[in-house]
């Protein structure tokens, strides 16, 4: 899921007041006219647009407002130890560990690890990028639609029919074009296609790529009875899908009620979160999942051993629980969540420094990350994150391999990436 923009943050005035004949929203982003006054507008790609609304009064005609939409969107990802973040020209950089050729740069999958950003081989046209949560492979997605994986394929999660390990992208078989959003999770990987369904690849011991069987997909299948998806979000056994309207579905692995549905029974197809209405998006942790409402609140479900629910307790949940004291998040990663000022505030796992809060302490509430202002994207794993800044830089915070600031020592607050402001705005 790339971004939501919200309708109260956009407001139109008639002085003096007249009824309105018709309202229509024209978004900047070559997707279809509305009209009416919807929820909420999800765009589809990264970047920055000028939106309409245009009211016809039965006195002065047609009035217009407009305002500049910034959209959040994943132009940076990390992948257990690797990081990777989308360049303002469209080619992509990674940092961090090589062991299975995550990096991308065609080097030797020797363990020759890069403490500071390399570039990725042959992919330009870049408009976002999606890694493991605990996995060791990436993928992108291009302008065009198509989907090109690297790293890790010991599980057929690249997509190209085979489980070689890839040290350069390689394209998903069947997906050159139609592709609005991937996700990757540990050892699978899903695409949200133009027609609102959504197909897997990978590993699916567990149901996770949610076509009904167990058996693993070196090429994408289709998700049984899915349509009217929105959005995707994978972990390490389960996936979910956001669908029109702002329910949610989720299939796979549920021991700890990942699922959401009140149950910890697994499921081989979707189903319905219980109780989960206006959602814009959602994100999977390692065990467990979150979802931003249009109300600018946070819920999660599932595994909370560590306060990955961030709900001030360490009890699992089967079904969604509020975040406590989150009321204005604009943009939603894993643990982690971005506010309306810019801030960034994490919770769960401490290890590393990942809360970015100068300590290594769980925290089963949020807490602010220390001095990070400005940001305009952000992407969290269970060893740490990063964050796209509005003026280009990136800073990191967490694990070393994903600081990219050329030093061999975890951080538990801010560092910035070596380059300069450089990344993606």
């Amino acid at each position: 899921m790339l971004t939501t923009t919200f309708y109260d943050d956009f407001s139109v005035s008639l002085t003096p007041a007249h009824p309105a004949n018709g309202i229509t929203w024209v978004w900047g982003d070559g997707s279809a006219n509305s009209t009416g006054n919807p929820p909420e507008k999800m765009f589809r790609k990264p970047g920055s647009y000028t939106t309409t609304v245009n009211v016809d009064t039965t006195a002065y005609g047609t009035l217009s407002a407009t305002k500049a939409v910034a959209v959040y969107g994943d132009p940076v990802a990390l992948a257990n130890s690797t990081s990777c973040a989308l360049l303002t020209d469209g080619t992509v950089k990674c940092w961090g560990s090589d062991d299975f050729g995550q990096l991308g740069d065609g080097s030797a999958n020797d363990g020759s690890n890069s403490f500071q950003p390399v570039t990725v081989s042959g992919l330009s046209n870049v408009v976002a990028l999606s890694g493991g949560y605990s996995g060791i492979s990436f993928c992108a997605l291009r302008s065009n639609g198509s989907v090109w994986c690297w790293g890790d394929n010991s599980q057929g999660q690249l997509g190209d029919g085979t489980t070689t390990n890839r040290n350069q992208p390689v394209q998903v078989s069947g997906l050159g074009s139609g592709v609005l959003v991937v996700s990757v999770g540990q050892t699978q990987a899903c695409a949200l296609k133009s027609d609102t369904t959504v197909v897997c690849w990978g590993k699916n011991g567990w149901g996770q790529l949610g076509d009904g069987t167990t058996t693993n997909r070196l090429t994408p299948v289709a998700v049984s009875g899915l349509s009217n998806a929105v959005g995707i979000s994978l972990s390490y056994i389960n996936s979910c899908a956001l669908i029109a309207g702002g329910s949610v579905k989720c299939w796979g692995y549920n021991g700890e009620g990942q699922l959401g549905n009140g149950t910890t029974t697994h499921s081989y197809t979707p189903v319905t979160v219980s109780g989960l209405t206006g959602v814009a998006d959602i994100r999977l942790f390692d065990g467990g999942a979150c979802a931003l409402k249009a109300d600018k609140s946070v819920a999660c479900w599932g595994l909370n051993d560590r306060g990955q629910l961030g709900n001030g307790s360490n009890t699992n949940a089967l079904s969604p629980v509020a975040v406590s004291g989150l009321n204005d998040v604009v943009a939603l990663s894993r643990g982690c969540a971005l506010r309306a000022t810019g801030g960034v505030m994490c919770w769960g796992r401490g290890n590393y420094g990942r809360l970015g809060n100068g300590s290594t302490s769980d925290s089963n509430v949020p807490v602010a990350v220390t001095g990070l202002g400005g940001v305009a994207a952000l992407s969290a794993n269970g060893n740490g994150a990063c964050s796209l800044l509005s003026d280009g830089g990136t800073r990191c915070w967490g694990l070393s391999y994903l600081l990219g600031n050329n030093s061999t020592n975890d951080a538990s607050t801010p560092v910035s990436v070596i380059g300069g402001n450089i990344f993606w705005k």
